[in-house]
């Protein structure tokens, strides 16, 4: 992978918007020891230039942390894919490579072209695209074993404009492939208020995979056709039942004590109190059968759990239960479709608040759980995946359709290559 020669200063000023100048210059500390005292990115970022230009290895190392800190920091749309295509010898990934780079270099300059190297190159601090709408690649990386290409990244943006201003910034997207784990998984941020082309985007055909709203879906397309990469069908109906599972699961471990308590000192009395009540309302009309008597007492139940937590077990201790578990965070909100098929959603938005905090038990130990589907929820991640004593947690967005399975990051601080695939890793098993 080469570095530029002579040209160790900074030039990529759109992609200044997807960076953190305090979380970048604390990772080049932590890695390198530098410790730069310019108080601004890129005459931050052109001094590690110039203090590293003569040697090649710390340079790209230096490159490929700005590579990560772009991909996984503010990015907050991913799409989930699986794909069947096995992993590619070497031979035959850098011939893939080759053709998707000729694709995407025709808007670089021609001074650039010398350094999209198939084996590999970050250039992000020497692109500058001005044609409206113009496609780009930025940064692209592989790791091997023996003869075969295990897994592959690639940073890839487009010239936009805001509504209403002359100014162009870059839409960028990156596309990570997993030979070995099967994935291929695309990073997106929001296009709000974004045109291209002098264009409005609710003037482009919604299906287009070209308008700013699916970068996605032209990110995926392009990169698996000249990469010859087979991506499955998605099945939603499948990624749903995995969802539920995934949230049911986390769901159970949380309350497991308080229902266990309150089910072990109340079932006894919640048997006698339905007899009663079944009683009662045969003696006023027909008598209830046993299907609907066994349905009252799971509601009660359900309901008097509620009762419980909601009245024990504030916000705070749900999260440090969560936490003492080892579980990997707390469900939040629920999308889902009642046994009368209309849709319903229970739960909170706030990241600090467990669902489990209130009596929407009552919903997620009956309606919820008679539906076996899931098709949006809402999960906060504990952030911290070393210290167990530390609850911080981000909040995700997590949606099944027919088209991907996606998670949006909530939260607006800057993410890390770590949390972004500890979270995909998981979201994938129950896929």
């Amino acid at each position: 992978m080469d570095a530029i020669e002579n040209e160790y200063y900074y030039d990529g000023i759109k992609f200044l918007e997807y960076t953190n100048f305090k979380i970048f210059k604390s990772v080049i500390e932590e890695s390198t020891g530098h410790k730069g005292i310019e108080d601004n990115f890129t005459d931050y970022y052109s001094n590690l230039l110039n203090t590293y230009g003569n040697d090649p290895i710390k340079l790209v190392h230096i490159k490929r942390l700005f590579f990560e800190h772009i991909v996984y920091g503010r990015l907050t749309n991913i799409y989930l894919y699986r794909i069947s295509t096995s992993a590619f010898t070497k031979q035959f990934f850098f011939k893939r490579v080759s053709l998707l780079i000729d694709e995407f270099k025709i808007n670089l300059s021609n001074s650039i072209h010398k350094y999209l190297s198939r084996d590999g190159f970050y250039l992000m601090d020497s692109i500058n695209v001005t044609k409206s709408g113009a496609n780009f690649i930025a940064g692209y990386d592989y790791d091997s074993q023996g003869d075969n290409v295990v897994s592959a990244r690639f940073l890839f943006g487009r010239n936009v404009f805001k509504k209403h201003s002359d100014k162009s910034e870059f839409l960028l997207g990156a596309v990570e492939v997993n030979f070995e784990e099967g994935t291929f998984t695309i990073y997106t941020k929001n296009p709000v208020g974004l045109t291209q082309n002098g264009e409005k985007e609710d003037e482009i055909e919604e299906e287009s995979s070209y308008s700013i709203s699916n970068y996605y879906k032209f990110l995926k397309d392009k990169v698996s056709e000249l990469l010859n990469i087979s991506i499955i069908p998605t099945s939603s109906d499948k990624d749903q039942k995995g969802m539920y599972n995934f949230c049911k699961s986390l769901f159970d471990q949380l309350v497991e004590e308080p229902k266990k308590l309150v089910f072990e000192n109340m079932n006894v009395l919640i048997s006698k109190k339905v007899k009663q009540l079944m009683k009662k309302i045969a003696e006023l009309g027909e008598k209830p059968t046993k299907n609907e008597g066994k349905a009252l007492e799971k509601k009660m139940e359900a309901l008097l759990l509620g009762v419980y937590v909601s009245t024990n077990m504030d916000e705070n201790s749900l999260r440090l239960k969560a936490r003492e578990l080892s579980l990997l965070g707390y469900p939040l909100k629920i999308n889902y479709k009642n046994s009368r098929t209309n849709r319903s959603s229970t739960g909170t938005s706030t990241v600090k608040k467990p669902i489990a905090s209130s009596d929407t038990l009552y919903s997620l130990l009956t309606d919820f759980e008679s539906t076996r589907k899931l098709n949006k929820w809402s999960m906060a991640w504990f952030y911290d995946l070393k210290d167990d004593s530390d609850d911080d947690a981000i909040q995700t967005a997590i949606e099944s359709n027919k088209v991907c399975l996606k998670i949006t990051l909530i939260a607006t601080r800057h993410h890390n290559k770590e949390i972004l695939h500890h979270v995909i890793r998981n979201v994938n098993k129950y896929r």
